[in-house]
């Protein structure tokens, strides 16, 4: 079971957050109709109960358990999953926002071929990821999705690594040059300008944890890296990785 996961390189909540999101359970809790939705209120009301010790401990950062407190209360909301599933998708959201990180259900959209789709979907399992979820990272006011992310152990220290998945792009490359074609390169509208304002996005976001393109295609992934070395806002703070999804 999920609800939210937490890395342990984000681990420092402090009681002040997590008195925030029992407030605003609280409130959801309050606007349910209780003869409509007695189950998926009960839960709130424990996930509630939960939080409680916890924002009324008075200590920051919160001890070690404050974190199996906070997880278990996202589990009973998750409980109430089948009986009230738009007031679960924003009790997580409002947690993603107060941690400034977490899985939610993010907005339909149009990924091309299928093989795009699927392979956004293997990334999110290789990393441990919840299906159907994308990882949201607040920052402030700015707002970013990714297809995965994962605590990796870099020089004995966790560190979040925050994933994104590319699926089928060598159609835009010209065989001829071997780099991408002139008029993808310069289409503003679903070409390369439209991704390099995505991995600024993330990279702004990230606030200096490392950001990874993960490449369905080798060729793909080169070209990405040479043009995020060319530009100083990107290089060193993002790169692509060539993972290939294995055959079924």
């Amino acid at each position: 079971m999920y609800a939210l996961i937490i890395p342990p390189a984000r681990s420092a909540v402090t009681v002040s957050l997590i008195t925030e999101l029992a407030a605003r359970l609280r409130a959801i809790a309050d606007a349910l109709p209780m003869e409509a939705l007695e189950s998926g209120r009960e839960s709130l009301e424990t996930a509630i109960h939960t939080l409680t010790p916890v924002a009324d401990g008075g200590s920051s950062p919160l001890p070690e358990h404050a974190l199996a407190h906070f997880s278990g209360a996202l589990n009973h909301v998750e409980n109430a999953r089948g009986h009230m599933p738009r007031c679960h998708d924003l009790i997580i959201l409002y947690a993603a926002t107060i941690l400034g990180h977490g899985w939610v259900v993010a907005p339909p959209r149009y990924h091309g071929a299928p093989f795009n789709a699927d392979y956004e979907d293997w990334v999110r399992r290789e990393c441990g990821g919840p299906p159907g979820r994308e990882y949201l990272v607040v920052r402030g006011d700015e707002k970013v999705l990714f297809d995965a992310a994962r605590t990796e152990q870099r020089d004995g220290i966790p560190v979040e690594v925050l994933i994104d998945a590319k699926g089928r792009y060598a159609q835009f490359i010209d065989k001829a040059t071997g780099e991408f074609h002139s008029w993808w390169a310069e289409s503003r509208r679903s070409g390369l300008p439209k991704l390099k304002e995505r991995a600024l996005d993330q990279v702004q976001v990230g606030a200096g944890r490392p950001v990874e393109w993960w490449c369905a295609e080798r060729n793909v992934a080169r070209l990405l890296n040479g043009i995020f070395a060319l530009d100083n806002r990107l290089a060193g703070r993002i790169r692509a990785v060539h993972r290939p999804m294995p055959p079924e």
